[in-house]
């Protein structure tokens, strides 16, 4: 065994960590090579000033759970975040390309659905109609409530269900 291999497994050798054939293999190695078995002596020497001069806090098995669970709570919100502005950009991008590409189409497409949705949603059409720029942005801002919406419902059924 050489010196990178055996200072790599001190900690572990110091802590009884072992199965018995590797166990002697440090043994043996330590036996030959004082530098490990000083750096083997600093560990030991460490940990004990540890063990005496640092108090011992214990917490019952509700607390592990209630952290465990908070962190599994932030790595689906992340990864949730993730996905819905990965999401989001690719429709913003194919919405650009889309007006650049097609340009006149799109807008007529748009300002369609934002008639859609103001008859859905008011009776105030004849204002907009005379003004396509407010139907173009009143249809976005819309969208937008509706993702913002439907993120929020997630949010809520996550937090609810636990």
């Amino acid at each position: 065994m050489e010196c990178k291999e055996c200072t790599n497994l001190l900690f572990n050798y110091y802590d009884d960590e072992f199965d018995t054939s590797l166990r002697i293999q440090v043994n043996d190695h330590l036996d030959t090579c004082s530098s490990c078995q000083n750096e083997l002596d600093r560990i030991s020497s460490t940990m004990n000033f540890f063990k005496v001069n640092m108090p011992v806090l214990t917490v019952d098995g509700c607390f592990t759970k209630q952290v465990m669970h908070k962190i599994h709570l932030e790595e689906t919100v992340t990864i949730f975040t993730k996905v819905m502005g990965g999401i989001g950009l690719i429709v913003v991008i194919l919405t650009l390309g889309m007006l650049v590409l097609v340009g006149p189409t799109v807008i007529s497409l748009l300002m369609l659905v934002g008639n859609i949705l103001l008859d859905l949603l008011s009776t105030a059409v004849v204002v907009f109609a005379a003004f396509p720029l407010i139907q173009i942005s009143s249809s976005i801002i819309l969208g937008v409530l509706l993702l913002l919406v439907t993120i929020y419902m997630r949010h809520m059924v996550l937090h609810d269900s636990v």
